[in-house]
């Protein structure tokens, strides 16, 4: 439930940014939301699925705690005294867990590893600020491709083909996770819902270099 909660949220945030004419931070929302979506899937498909998520929790506070030992990190210097007892008992339970999987396998298993290779590394490069997306997003040519000049950009708004594709799919993780809560939890509302996937669906499609999510059928589960 905690991250069909974390979905609505972003998808509602990204939803405040294109209302305020504000579509840089859209592309890093929609990569964090793809994220909850897989793992959401993952785990309604296969309740054991918790384990590695708690094995990610441990991780990263594993490398916190480390940092803490060491004494150096002034940001960390509240958690130093315990931070020993702390790093014994998170590496205890990854003993007990298992390495935690990567986000190739995560979306490999939600059977997304085509969007993985494809969405996934543009959202990424616009997360991180690869060279690509800030070329994109703050340069444009006012020249010609033989003779570029080129001028710096700010607040300018996405492409349109790029701004269409996201938001269908954020609607793509918004219907195929609410089919996916209500499929687990025996809902009663499944039909109504159905609606809203319908009107998605007849919704025309955006044709980006890379194409959007499909709505998913909801997972198999016991």
């Amino acid at each position: 439930m905690a991250l069909y909660a974390t979905i609505i949220e972003q998808i509602d945030s990204a939803v405040a940014l294109v209302d305020s004419g504000r579509s840089t931070g859209v592309e890093a929302i929609l990569r964090s939301c793809l994220e909850a979506h897989v793992d959401l899937l993952n785990l309604a498909s296969n309740p054991a699925y918790a384990d590695q998520m708690q094995a990610h929790y441990h991780q990263q506070f594993r490398i916190v705690c480390r940092e803490a030992i060491t004494g150096t990190n002034p940001f960390l210097a509240g958690i130093e005294a315990d931070a020993p007892a702390r790093l014994a008992e998170h590496e205890k339970e990854l003993a007990r867990l298992g390495k935690p999987l990567d986000t190739k396998t995560r979306f490999d298993m939600a059977g997304m590893g085509d969007i993985y290779r494809s969405i996934y590394n543009s959202l990424c490069c616009e997360t991180h600020n690869n060279m690509r997306a800030l070329m994109d997003r703050h340069f444009t040519n006012q020249g010609t491709d033989e003779i570029p000049i080129f001028q710096i950009a700010i607040f300018t708004d996405m492409e349109k083909v790029d701004f269409d594709a996201a938001i269908d799919t954020f609607l793509s993780i918004l219907t195929g996770s609410n089919r996916t809560v209500h499929h687990y939890l025996g809902s009663d509302q499944l039909e109504k819902l159905e609606v809203y996937a319908q009107r998605r669906a007849e919704m025309p499609v955006a044709t980006p270099v890379t194409a959007s999510v499909p709505a998913e059928q909801p997972p198999s589960h016991k």
